[in-house]
């Protein structure tokens, strides 16, 4: 009876209570932190790492300069970790707390309601040793660079974890602990302190080659990969079927963009203005063109216009060094010497409505006069930048496999980047003032109108400069389209568009596709996005084509490729499901740095991209409440006091065991009075 009433009383009471470790009581978590990685080229490490188990220090937030100056000079209680907003996230406070060696991580963290007036992680000349710059007077120069408000904070190592912490939630625990228990700075050494524990800790070191080598590195054990080749997939489509049979005659127009953004933080590459404005317009301007043409239209197969999406540009142009040197050497369809024209779109936000062309124009002068006339018919000013060099652009690349390739890049500025947070977290779509329409009336000075007057512009021009004749047609309003495209790649990947053109059954995350180009073992997937998104908008519907029969045939070759989407009637959410099958040209291309491939190859020649990124286990963040320095001398004596008891009992208990134990038949028994 008193058995069975144990167990009832343990069945009632397992409700109520829950297991729970004590280092779990001990922490609180942080979430909605982003961490800064380690990324590596031939030569040098860059980015951030903690130690193996994690990095501990005090909290302590730095608002204004004094905050700082007691941090590097007064503060007793070192490792601390810095919490600091936007404003003070730049080189000179960066380097003075990184050079103190009282900090061992950084948060960054933004509370505030008005944006930085610049904040550019990346170097002032972007991509400055790679391109023409090493052959050419294309050196970028420190007094006139192209990227003014750059901080090059990517580019520098830094020996412990940065996070970014973007939840409203986990930025006030973060202040309210601070407050509550380390706001006292005459009291650092004699209270408990509010401490966080940051752990990034990143498997790769030294440079490229190194981790390369043991990444390869044949052992009996499991194999052990601790970096991973930065890059993708290309995207290419051309207007016109590539004829079945190479035709050495045969000349192509490159209409191009980069399709790739970076910054400091795992995941947070927004890529507003670059390359989401080219990306969205070459998008737009190709389903232009694919509208203007159609089956009955006699095609000359010695003309055609070739849309290229480049992925990794961002590091050494990864994407177009990888396609110009398949090109080189025919392991693609076209040849660089078959390419007439090279326009590559870069950054294509102008509210002045002012763009410049950038490149030789004298080699293209027709072109430019064209899309001049066009765009002036619609409000849109494209001038010769006059600048005496190319600015960072995919062009660069192709041009040093082939120098006498005749190419322009349009894009918004003239002599230096007009955007004051190219690759970084800000650039998102408050950087251009987007605000998603959603099928209503668009404002005639939004930038979807500006974009679609673009796209208008240059599907013109490029018709005109093709086919030698004027489009005499009517082109329907694409600010929709592009409203949509933004609304897809800056808000949510779960959009109409991208609904439309992805398999039905396949659900997309609210969240927009990530733009960072990523390692070549994991396809990215707002490239797959893109691509599908290419094919339904310039692809045709294959109306009776079920979804076994949608696949190439032996005499498409590589003329076409064949996709089974959802198609134009999935716009409304969770709608046709069956699917459609549309043809078009797209296609995709390796977007993986040749130095991987060629055998001993000089990995400081800097002829192509060495940048690889580090593996990592997790990223995590947290915070706990660390005892004074007295608590820790105070449990650290009597810690060693109980030791020495403890010797003293054994050793009094072993001398006298003869006393204290009854030895009989071999079994120690403790006998009272013995």
């Amino acid at each position: 009876m008193i058995l069975w009433t144990y167990f009832v009383f343990l069945f009632l009471i397992k409700g109520s209570m829950s297991a729970e470790r004590t280092k779990d009581k001990m922490y609180e978590a942080i979430h909605g932190a982003v961490a800064c990685f380690r990324r590596l080229n031939g030569t040098h490490q860059f980015g951030c790492s903690s130690h193996r188990s994690g990095n501990v220090g005090v909290i302590y937030v730095v608002d204004e300069k004094n905050d700082l100056e007691w941090l590097l000079q007064d503060a007793p209680a070192q490792p601390y970790t810095a919490v600091i907003q936007p404003d003070m996230f730049n080189k000179n406070v960066m380097l003075k707390l990184k050079e103190s060696g009282k900090v061992n991580g950084i948060i960054l963290i933004n509370n505030q309601t008005t944006l930085p007036q610049s904040f550019s992680h990346e170097d002032t000349c972007p991509n400055r040793y790679s391109g023409l710059s090493s052959l050419e007077n294309q050196t970028c120069k420190d007094e006139s660079p192209w990227n003014p408000h750059g901080t090059g904070l990517m580019l520098v190592d830094w020996g412990f974890p940065i996070f970014y912490v973007r939840d409203p939630d986990s930025i006030q625990k973060i202040s309210d602990c601070f407050q509550k228990h380390n706001s006292n700075l005459e009291d650092h050494l004699g209270r408990s302190l509010c401490a966080i524990e940051t752990n990034a800790y990143m498997y790769a070191a030294v440079d490229s080659q190194t981790c390369v080598r043991r990444s390869s590195m044949v052992t009996n054990f499991n194999p052990v990969r601790v970096c991973d080749p930065l890059g993708d997939r290309n995207v290419w489509s051309t207007l016109f079927p590539l004829p079945r049979e190479h035709q050495s005659n045969s000349s192509y127009i490159v209409l191009a963009t980069r399709m790739d953004a970076t910054s400091m933080f795992d995941g947070v590459t927004p890529g507003a203005r670059s390359p989401v404005s080219g990306l969205v317009t070459l998008l737009t301007t190709s389903s232009i063109l694919s509208s203007m043409v159609n089956d009955s239209m006699p095609k000359n197969e010695s003309k055609n216009i070739l849309f290229l999406f480049l992925n990794g540009e961002s590091y050494d142009y990864v994407g177009s060094s990888r396609l110009a040197w398949d090109m080189d050497r025919g392991a693609f369809p076209i040849k660089l010497e078959q390419i007439s024209a090279f326009i590559e779109l870069g950054q294509l936000y102008a509210p002045d409505r002012n763009f410049f062309i950038h490149g030789d124009s004298t080699e293209l002068a027709s072109f430019t006069k064209i899309i001049a006339r066009q765009g002036k018919a619609i409000n849109l000013n494209f001038v010769d930048s006059k600048t005496a060099s190319l600015p960072p652009a995919s062009l660069q690349m192709f041009k040093r496999f082939y120098n006498s390739l005749p190419g322009l890049v349009l894009a918004d500025f003239a002599n230096n980047f007009t955007n004051r947070y190219y690759h970084s977290i800000f650039d998102n779509s408050s950087n251009m003032k987007y605000k998603y329409a959603n099928g209503s009336e668009i404002d005639g000075n939004s930038v979807q109108v500006l974009l679609s007057n673009v796209s208008v512009a240059l599907a013109k021009s490029l018709y005109n400069y093709l086919l030698n004749e004027e489009y005499d047609g009517i082109v329907e309003d694409t600010a929709p389209l592009v409203d949509e495209l933004l609304h897809c790649y800056l808000e949510s990947s779960d959009c109409p568009i991208f609904r439309a053109a992805t398999a039905p059954g396949r659900r997309s995350s609210p969240a927009p596709p990530s733009l960072y180009v990523g390692v070549n073992n994991w396809p990215n997937v707002g490239t797959s996005y893109t691509a599908q998104t290419l094919a339904y908008l310039t692809g045709t519907l294959m109306l009776n084509f079920s979804e076994t029969e949608c696949h190439p045939r032996s005499e498409d070759k590589y003329m076409y490729q064949y996709t089974w989407i959802r198609g134009s009637n999935a716009i409304p959410p969770n709608t046709n499901e069956n699917g459609t099958c549309y043809r078009s040209t797209c296609n995709y291309s390796i977007a993986v740095s040749p130095a991987f491939e060629i055998e001993d190859y000089d990995w400081s020649s800097g002829k192509f991209s060495t940048w690889s990124e580090s593996v990592w286990k997790e990223f995590s963040v947290r915070i706990f409440l660390r005892p004074s320095r007295q608590h820790e001398i105070a449990t650290l004596c009597a810690g060693l006091v109980v030791l020495v008891l403890s010797f003293i009992v054994v050793h009094f208990a072993t001398s006298r065991s003869g006393t204290l134990f009854c030895n009989s038949g071999g079994t120690n028994t403790l006998v009272a009075g013995c």
